[in-house]
């Protein structure tokens, strides 16, 4: 399709009955909408092929079991607003991430979504790879359980929740009020349960503020350019500045507790009332909402991670701008 407006809206895509498994291909230099749908059981997943779209915009999406992820690879913005990624296994051809694909400059805001158990099979990005220009702020987001297929973890592959490649097009990417946890269990071989990159850091422009790390990092020296008013958890591999962040929390004390619905539209983690994520964010830096779309701050100061405990006001910023 070309210099099309196509939206798809309570629109369910379930392939499992079709003979070759096919999926979601787009392409159109016109506008793409998907609004509360559903996309599952595809072999390529959601793919815009030959043609840059002008905005690609997906809110409240369900994006389940998929064998293929959400791959934008032209240079194009996209907004990715209140969806769920979970169960995704890539199977697609040389490897690659489950979840999500952002390559050749495209521009993506992630904002209030959920990674739960994606798997990624090439050498970095388990649920996310971010590589060549592209540029991506996730905010008020969760990441849980992302890992690697058997094969990709045996080889080394880096970076389990979120992965990138750096080359001489300057990837950027912000992490801001994101809460991340590893596996409970994953294959054997996987180098940073949470981030890792490939390729070196000269092309890399990664930013982070007021996130919960609950896991490990692969990462070379000063791969994060900015860092303030994070927690890693329960070590310290992610070249964190100690003076501007909390190292070395144990898991204990954290107490982020399960992966749940504690409100909005997606499942989160909420910290016990005695974690030191509570009232411990960066100000400078602190969201108007959380990823529930609930009111921050609540009570002495604004909390790290991606939700604001005890609060159950909801914001006027649906958007997640103040």
């Amino acid at each position: 399709m070309q210099r099309t407006r196509v939206e798809l809206t309570r629109v369910i895509v379930d392939v499992s009955l079709a003979a070759d498994g096919s999926g979601v291909v787009m392409q159109t230099t016109g506008a793409f909408s998907v609004i509360d749908s559903t996309i599952t059981q595809t072999d390529i997943g959601l793919l815009f092929a030959a043609a840059a779209p002008s905005q690609v915009s997906i809110d409240a999406l369900s994006f389940v079991d998929n064998a293929g992820p959400l791959r934008v690879n032209r240079p194009a913005p996209v907004s990715v607003l209140n969806s769920e990624f979970r169960s995704n296994t890539s199977s697609v051809s040389g490897g690659g991430p489950g979840a999500i694909h952002a390559q050749a400059g495209s521009n993506w805001v992630i904002d209030g979504s959920t990674f739960d158990r994606n798997s990624g099979s090439g050498s970095v990005g388990g649920a996310v790879l971010v590589e060549t220009g592209a540029q991506m702020l996730i905010r008020n987001s969760t990441f849980s359980g992302n890992s690697f297929t058997v094969a990709a973890a045996g080889a080394g592959a880096r970076g389990a929740a979120f992965g990138y490649r750096s080359d001489a097009a300057i990837t950027s990417v912000i992490l801001r009020h994101v809460t991340m946890v590893r596996p409970a269990t994953a294959p054997v071989g996987i180098i940073g349960s949470l981030i890792g990159g490939d390729a070196g850091e000269s092309g890399l422009v990664l930013n982070l503020f007021n996130s919960i790390l609950s896991g490990s990092c692969a990462l070379e020296a000063a791969a994060i350019d900015v860092n303030l008013g994070n927690i890693e958890s329960p070590g310290d591999s992610c070249d964190l500045a100690a003076a501007n962040n909390q190292l070395n929390v144990s898991s204990g004390t954290l107490a982020l507790g399960s992966l749940a619905d504690h409100g909005g539209p997606t499942n989160t983690y909420e910290p016990a009332p005695a974690s030191p994520a509570i009232n411990n964010a960066n100000a400078t830096f602190c969201l108007a909402i959380d990823q529930r779309n609930y009111v921050r701050p609540f009570g002495g100061g604004c909390d790290i991670g991606s939700t604001e405990v005890g609060s159950r006001s909801e914001g006027i910023f649906a958007d997640g701008f103040e």
